[in-house]
């Protein structure tokens, strides 16, 4: 008959020490391979949900448009202002009182040199083939554009462009994709809601034209009034001549 080793661990059947061993080493890798391959963090995961162009957007003005800075915007002729911008006081949309513009950001020269130029706006945000319209309007004009320097600011623009363009293109797509599966599947709901937003628009349509027709009776309305106060008035002052005998309404007025 067989003894149990007096050392042996009541659980592992091992020895005592080689147990423990055993446990460290176990242990150890462990924490290695928590090193190696860390388990991914639910806070990264829920950053990455709440991404926004808009909130990207807003933060990387924060940062690059501060007070003291060179500012430009371009009007819709390529005409070129800039000034330096004060928080509350002026900033882009002080240039031409908050009309459109062309392009608009942050402007660097040098020794007399035009050396950089950045697409951040602020209150505008015309799209970046707009700002390269910009860049292109300085070249034929005679600006060395050579040697300018453009802002990483346009790459980010340019890439939340595409990002959110891409993004609705993929709604877009999504919705396609579902209303044909619907139309296969449920054929009779599918053409029971098409009909239904088809009603729903031509009664909008119908709404539309409704409050335009009231709009311009009532234009015409006050037009009306308007010329009958002017009348009454010239006949107060004797300027419009009355014709005798004349039975009907109609009244010539006579401006002198």
């Amino acid at each position: 008959m067989e003894h149990p080793n007096p050392y042996a661990d009541s659980v592992s059947g091992m020895p005592s020490t080689a147990s423990a061993s055993y446990l460290d080493s176990n242990h150890e890798q462990h924490r290695a391979d928590s090193h190696v391959n860390p388990e991914p963090d639910q806070r990264d995961v829920k950053k990455v949900k709440q991404f926004s162009a808009t909130t990207t957007l807003n933060k990387l003005l924060r940062k690059t448009v501060r007070d003291g800075t060179w500012i430009f915007v371009a009007d819709t002729s390529f005409r070129l202002y800039i000034g330096i911008k004060q928080a509350g006081a002026f900033q882009h949309s002080s240039f031409l009182q908050g009309a459109r513009i062309s392009a608009g950001g942050l402007i660097s020269i040098k020794d007399g040199k035009l050396s950089s130029l950045s697409p951040l706006s602020g209150h505008y945000r015309p799209p970046t083939s707009n700002f390269r319209a910009f860049v292109r309007s300085l070249k034929t004009e005679g600006v060395d554009v050579g040697h300018v320097t453009i802002s990483k600011a346009y790459a980010v623009l340019l890439g939340l462009e595409t990002y959110t363009k891409s993004r609705r293109m993929g709604k877009d797509l999504m919705h396609k994709m579902i209303h044909r599966k619907n139309k296969v599947a449920h054929p009779k709901e599918t053409k029971k809601k098409e009909e239904d937003e088809v009603d729903t628009s031509r009664s909008a349509q119908r709404e539309r034209e409704v409050m335009e027709k009231e709009k311009q009776q009532a234009m015409a309305h006050k037009h009306a009034r308007v010329e009958e106060t002017a009348v009454k008035a010239m006949e107060r002052l004797h300027l419009v001549p009355s014709a005798a005998g004349e039975e009907s309404q109609k009244r010539t007025v006579t401006y002198l």
